[in-house]
């Protein structure tokens, strides 16, 4: 566990100046993040990741994909008895990267969700892509969080 939460705070500090890091970089970040998580709940936690290799090196905001999991950790594995599940999937559709994190725990709640990751995220999408990203959620056909971003600018 001291290992990874190097690993987590050495990628957290070595950036300097940099704002953008690669899907690679980010979902090796999570990875790192989630297997601290599953010392924590053990067989409890399960996970997947889906990238599709060819967006391996696509630079995105550093920190974008983390508080979706992290919120999936929090608001959605924590609260099941039995054991959590989540999915991790990137994948390209014409001119656009969805990044989608779906878990087995309870549903979002209805209406506006708002909370620190989930702005941080929001405004992290703003920043780097006005108005041509998103981040939509929802609870059917499964419970996921789906960030859309464009690859040509």
């Amino acid at each position: 566990m001291a290992h990874s939460l190097s690993d987590l705070f050495k990628y957290s500090i070595n950036r300097k100046n940099e704002n953008t890091g690669t899907i690679k970089e980010e979902i090796e970040m999570v990875k790192t993040y989630l297997e601290i998580e599953k010392i924590r709940f053990d067989k409890h936690l399960q996970f997947t990741i889906d990238v599709d290799k060819t967006l391996e090196n696509y630079k995105i905001p550093l920190f974008l994909i983390q508080p979706l999991v992290e919120n999936a950790v929090k608001h959605g594995i924590s609260k099941n008895v039995d054991a959590g599940k989540i999915n991790i999937k990137i994948q390209k559709n014409n001119d656009e990267i969805f990044i989608s994190v779906n878990d087995n725990g309870p549903n979002f709640p209805d209406g506006l969700l708002s909370g620190h990751g989930l702005q941080t995220v929001y405004d992290l999408l703003r920043l780097n892509y006005d108005d041509k990203a998103s981040l939509n959620w929802a609870n059917t056909p499964q419970k996921a969080i789906t960030i859309t971003i464009p690859t040509n600018l």
